[in-house]
């Protein structure tokens, strides 16, 4: 079909265009029904990550946990030898049990403290919560601080803050309603303890909070941004168009757009993550960009005295061509972020690719039936938009000479420091600092430990191994080099426990606080001490069935991930030089499996991002058959991200998973803006035989106002991630702001200088005689 039967079809039949369009949409936005929202932050890793397969494997070996933490302190900062206190403690520890899901509940008020009496072994909680007074109280407080197994891991060293540890067996992929059930009685509780002892405060953290806290991210941004970001679209666009009519079909696209983005993805069975809960936004902000496009030509084209149908028709004509391009590329920089190592980020650019084809659609058939369905109001006078950018075109030819070294000097010199970027992650400040989940994370790590936690799991090789005298000597001086490092603030694992059942079977005599020397003597401790633990705390969280492995956790003060990354290689150094050959370490931790993604995920994202920026740049070459206007435009596409990151260095320095996928995001809407202006511009050249000055002027007056507008929609629109409380989504949405930015810079001040210094050098241009 020609482009004039495409037009006539459109304009001659709008009523049953629109009818038909709107049905379609309806039809697919009913699969929103079908959206779920992942609680799980382990969405973020592939089946086949390595280091998601080996923390699997230690999960099946002693069994998968989710931890929900109490925090328990005395109100005004006192510390925790008070009787009220461990009485709070007590009650706390004895109600967790009964928890959903729950299977096993550690603390100060249940830990099994051996001792000696005459020539037996007692194991015995460390204090009954029911008879304690102050004297008992100091003197618990005073013990647990001591001992290795209590002090930064149960109770802090400071005394100021205690721990109730609830370990989990939730159903594998839990859904959002069962963390839901655990977080509520979870809240139950602690308003319970609370009321009963007025003294004290007790705040949530641990894994299942974190997966509440991923939920909560994701809910807020589709139920809150999206609606935000609406109404901030209508404002701005009621105000820059100065157009109802204009202004209400372009938010019925808009919001079609969207409605049926979303329940595509629905139909298609997405689980959407925090990350791609962004997705309502991002179509939105896309819709922005082609809606203006044709609303502004269609009002530049009435100014000129066309009918209404004709004015729509010169609109489609002149926009087709760049619309399909703009679209193609958008598509392609989304569907870059393939490369990405985290699922949600593919999730996310493969429906976001599918919502720019589902936008270009509905904005070359519903958007001309639905306008050109209103009677056109003639518009007397250019719009204030239109005057200022025909003033601006005229400014640009007048500066051209100043203004060419002025912006590659500038350009050059904020693209120099992009690649100075530090390439870190933090997990924990993956939340705003008002979530109550970072709150409670940064009181816990003040205190106790930080959120980052480690897990290493040793495997003897054989069954029984774990006895093993040669065996023990190594585990022992391998627990004591990671007490002494710096970035660990507690060990938990069997060496503290056979150290103490020594020393307490030789009559508490400090000089036997040390392993046994023989494997049948370990076994013998061992069993004596599980035969006297209570049913629910035995050692199974440390040692495997078979005997064969044994699991140390390292609490640790938070780290960055090139910080964490440097103490996995440290551990494994120790142990490499260290353990026999046949002894195999593994070291697993959710800190950590986002610390190696951030680094296994930058370098490709920026790689394909500036790859599908030379694509595109070919892709331009080959539709308009000129490769120099190929080559032209890799210069304003390549430099806006650099330029981007370049001022991120100045304001933040640091890339992580999320910054990473800007690149690939923005292409298509720096793309756009340079396909708009290169058409208008080719257009004057080839068409009207205008002189390069005189079309650069052209391009300003005829795409410079929807530049214009669109930037300023889509860099208010993606400020709203700034509400976010998913502080990824924050970054995400300044940083593509900035790039945007940019982009606009570079299209409306370096490039028209650019095309005008080279068309000067060839008096026979390619670009005007391209056919």
């Amino acid at each position: 079909m020609s482009i004039d039967g495409y037009i006539r079809l459109v304009l001659g039949h709008r009523r049953l265009v629109a009818a038909l369009a709107l049905l379609l949409v309806g039809l697919a936005a009913l699969g929103i029904t079908r959206l779920e929202v992942t609680t799980d932050h382990r969405v973020f890793f592939d089946r086949d990550n390595p280091y998601l397969q080996e923390l699997e494997r230690i999960e099946a070996r002693y069994a998968r946990e989710r931890s929900l933490l109490f925090l328990l302190r005395p109100r005004g900062g006192g510390r925790l030898d008070r009787p009220e206190s461990l009485a709070a403690l007590s009650r706390l520890t004895e109600r967790a049990w009964y928890l959903p899901y729950a299977h096993r509940v550690d603390s100060l008020a249940n830990f099994q403290y051996s001792r000696a009496e005459g020539d037996e072994l007692k194991v015995a909680p460390l204090y009954d919560g029911a008879r304690v007074d102050a004297t008992t109280a100091r003197e618990v407080l005073r013990v647990a601080r001591r001992d290795p197994l209590l002090s930064n891991r149960l109770v802090a060293a400071d005394g100021r803050l205690a721990l109730v540890l609830v370990a989990l067996h939730l159903p594998q992929g839990a859904a959002a309603d069962r963390v839901e059930e655990v977080m509520n009685a979870a809240r139950r509780l602690r308003d319970e303890i609370e009321s009963a002892f007025p003294g004290q405060a007790v705040r949530l953290s641990g894994g299942v909070a974190m997966s509440e806290a991923f939920y909560a991210s994701a809910v807020h941004d589709l139920l809150v941004l999206g609606p935000l970001m609406l109404g901030l679209i209508a404002l701005l666009l009621l105000r820059m168009l100065c157009s109802l009519s204009g202004t209400l079909a372009a938010l019925v696209v808009m919001a079609s757009a969207v409605a049926a983005t979303c329940g595509l993805a629905g139909w298609m069975g997405v689980v959407l993550s925090p990350v791609s809960a962004t997705l309502p936004v991002i179509v939105l902000t896309l819709a922005v960009a082609n809606t203006v496009h044709l609303l502004c030509q269609y009002q530049y084209a009435l100014c000129h005295d066309q009918p209404r149908d004709e004015a729509m028709a010169t609109s489609l004509r002149n926009n087709l061509l760049p619309m399909l391009l703009a679209a193609g590329t958008t598509i392609l920089g989304f569907l870059s972020m393939n490369f990405s190592d985290a699922p949600p980020f593919r999730d996310l650019g493969n429906l976001v690719a599918l919502g720019m084809a589902v936008v270009l659609g509905l904005a070359l058939t519903l958007l001309p039936a639905l306008i050109t369905l209103v009677p056109a109001r003639r518009r007397r006078s250019k719009t204030r938009c239109n005057l200022l950018m025909e003033r601006l075109g005229g400014w640009v030819v007048a500066q051209r000479r100043r203004l060419l070294p002025l912006m590659l000097l500038a350009c050059a010199a904020l693209a120099a420091l992009a690649p100075f970027n530090r390439i870190d992650d933090q997990f924990i400040e993956y939340f705003d600092r008002d979530t109550p989940f970072r709150r409670n994370a940064e009181l816990m790590a003040r205190h106790l430990a930080g959120q980052t936690e480690l897990t290493l799991s040793i495997d003897s090789g054989r069954s029984g191994g774990v006895n093993d005298a040669r065996f023990l000597a190594t585990l022992g001086r391998f627990h004591d080099w990671l007490a002494a490092q710096p970035e660990v603030r507690s060990v938990d694992g069997i060496v503290p426990i056979l150290r103490r059942l020594s020393m307490n079977l030789h009559g508490d005599l400090a000089e036997w606080y040390r392993l046994p020397d023989r494997e049948t003597l370990a076994a013998q401790y061992l069993l004596l001490y599980e035969l006297s633990l209570p049913e629910g705390l035995s050692l199974n969280d440390r040692i495997d069935v078979d005997r064969r492995a044994t699991r140390m956790r390292l609490m640790m003060r938070d780290l960055d991930s090139r910080s964490l990354l440097e103490f996995e290689r440290r551990i494994r150094g120790w142990w490499q030089h260290e353990a026999a050959a046949d002894w195999r370490l593994s070291v697993v931790g959710s800190s950590l499996m986002f610390a190696h993604i951030s680094e296994r995920n930058v370098p490709p994202m920026l790689f394909s991002a500036f790859a599908a920026l030379a694509l595109i740049s070919l892709l331009i070459a080959l539709v308009f058959r000129s490769p120099l206007l190929g080559l032209v435009s890799l210069v304003p596409n390549l430099l806006p991200p650099l330029m981007a990151f370049g001022i991120w260095r100045l304001l933040v320095g640091e890339i992580n998973l999320a910054i990473a996928v800007v690149s690939g995001m923005t292409i298509g809407l720096i793309v756009d803006d340079t396909i708009h202006f290169l058409c208008k511009y080719r257009q004057g050249r080839r068409v009207l035989g205008l002189s390069p000055e005189a079309a650069v002027r052209h391009a300003f007056a005829n795409t410079g106002t929807a530049l214009w507008i669109t930037t300023v929609v889509l860099t208010a629109g993606f400020m709203v991630f700034l509400f976010s409380p998913f502080t990824v989504n924050a970054q995400l949405g300044v940083l593509s702001a900035i790039t945007i930015v940019c982009a606009l810079l570079a299209d409306f001040l370096l490039l028209p200088p650019l095309l005008m210094r080279l068309e000067q050098r060839s008096p026979v241009t390619e670009i005007a005689h391209a056919t």
